[in-house]
């Protein structure tokens, strides 16, 4: 079967992809370069209030001294998890922030520009160095087996139960496809402990629920996948591959 790849971009347009390539790049480091952001997130009755740091994991737990009387006990963990739900929103909007493209070029752009052009023009030939075929059905082959393991990565994760508690055992979080699903407390332990204990046992426990799934995580992923993952975080490495950087 033979594959037709038109033409490519000038020059100047590769250029800019690459500039493009590394302002991507650049984006992804930034959201969590910074080793003080903060990603806070409450819950309804603003008792709870939880941080996330640049690479969405938790920072710190704070519970309000009021919480027993505007909550009570029964209510604690939905509170938890409204704000762990809100700090991950948070979160979210600082990526969805840090790409987006405002002034019509940058990323969108270069998107733009990959669309509207293939590999070989013959009146490109000689004007800037020509993509690497082999390279390209090389990065092919890898993208295809990515997207193959991660059909089947998806499928386990959105199934896989993971379990994080604290050191002492009194508060136990549930993870479901890596995502907070349920929080319980020991009832007697709750109903004695002070307020900052309390704090400090539902972080460690969220700590250590996110520790376990990325444990987890990196034991299920397969090379295929993991080499799509590294494409799709690092362009840059994408274009040098191709022979265009």
């Amino acid at each position: 079967m033979s594959m037709s790849y038109g033409s490519l971009p000038d020059p100047t347009e590769l250029a800019r992809l690459r500039d493009d390539a590394t302002e991507l790049a650049s984006r992804f480091s930034a959201v969590d370069a910074d080793p003080e952001t903060r990603y806070l997130g409450t819950d309804e009755a603003q008792v709870v209030r939880i941080s996330l740091d640049g690479r969405r994991r938790v920072a710190d737990v704070v519970i309000a001294p009021t919480w027993r009387s505007v909550l009570g006990a029964g209510r604690l963990g939905t509170a938890v998890e409204e704000a762990v739900v809100d700090a991950n929103r948070e979160y979210m909007e600082a990526w969805a922030n840090a790409f987006a493209d405002e002034d019509g070029g940058g990323v969108g752009a270069a998107r733009n520009m990959c669309s509207e052009h293939s590999i070989t023009d013959p009146g490109f030939e000689g004007a800037a160095p020509p993509i690497d075929l082999r390279a390209l059905m090389s990065l092919f082959d890898d993208v295809w087996t990515g997207l193959s393991d991660l059909d089947r990565y998806v499928e386990r994760a959105t199934e896989h139960r993971l379990v994080g508690r604290n050191s002492g055992h009194q508060v136990t979080v549930t993870l479901v496809g890596g995502e907070f699903v349920d929080i319980a407390f020991d009832h007697r332990w709750l109903a004695a402990a002070e307020n900052g204990t309390i704090a400090s046992a539902v972080r460690d426990a969220l700590r250590n629920a996110q520790e376990v799934a990325i444990e987890a995580e990196g034991a299920s992923v397969s090379p295929g996948f993991e080499e799509l993952r590294s494409l799709v975080a690092d362009p840059a490495t994408m274009l040098r591959r191709l022979g265009l950087s």
